[in-house]
């Protein structure tokens, strides 16, 4: 089945299940601010396509896949998705645009593909893959928007990333953890109280920026490193 609204969904009092499969939900058809996926949505089974033209403030739960998440907010750039998306099957391909992710986004199966355009992963926030991998991972937009929080998949393989910004913010903790990794791209700097963690190898890490003292890096083994600034951080690599 398809369910479209023009404006808005539900409040913070509400909440929507489905018992059984929905092939879509598209919310804020209308293309105007304020129209957010607001009640908690529940489907006991697979969710084709998950489609707001606002923002996420009401969790969602999928019982089974979600093939594609498409999320732009239309208003002021602020918390695109503020309340927990938890999958517990993989997540085909997230698209996410003008906004930041306050919230965890995590899936028991694959995330074959997360794309998230000028916005941040915020400290408060995690993109987990529980049982499998994060096949690609990216952060777009310019050198203000970058990896805040926590990028998770500890079964992960062939891991590919490119952050546009930093990884951390000097402060708040922030880490990646992988199994093994082909190219993690950091465009801006890893922070201080930063950690990238890959279990296996890491092909190249490339840091267009610094690697801050109190950041650490670990690989086994860390084939290629290339940091266009300095490095003052702590690597493991053998």
């Amino acid at each position: 089945g398809t369910i479209i609204t023009n404006g808005g969904l539900g409040d913070s009092s509400g909440s929507l299940t489905i018992n059984g499969n929905l092939g879509s939900l598209t919310v804020g058809a209308a293309h105007a601010p304020g129209h957010n996926l607001a009640l908690a949505l529940h489907v006991n089974a697979t969710l084709g396509k998950l489609i707001v033209f606002g923002q996420i403030t009401g969790a969602v739960t999928v019982g089974g896949d979600l093939k594609m998440m498409r999320v732009a907010d239309t208003g002021n750039a602020g918390s695109l998705v503020s309340a927990p998306i938890t999958v517990h099957g993989g997540i085909g391909s997230a698209i996410l645009s003008d906004g930041n992710i306050s919230a965890n986004i995590i899936a028991d199966g694959s995330i074959a593909s997360f794309n998230l355009a000028r916005g941040n992963v915020e400290p408060s926030a995690t993109i987990q893959s529980n049982l499998k991998t994060i096949n690609n991972f990216r952060i777009t937009g310019g050198g203000q928007y970058g990896m805040l929080g926590s990028l998770l998949a500890a079964n992960s393989v062939n891991e590919s990333i490119d952050i546009s910004g930093n990884l951390g913010d000097g402060t708040d903790p922030a880490s990646i953890t992988a199994d093994s990794g082909k190219l993690f791209r950091i465009r801006g700097s890893i922070l201080a109280n930063a950690s990238i963690f890959v279990n296996g190898a890491l092909g190249l890490l490339e840091v267009d920026g610094n690697i801050a003292a109190g950041a650490t890096v670990t690989a086994h083994p860390l084939t290629k490193l290339k940091v266009i600034g300095t490095n003052a951080g702590k690597i493991n690599g053998t």
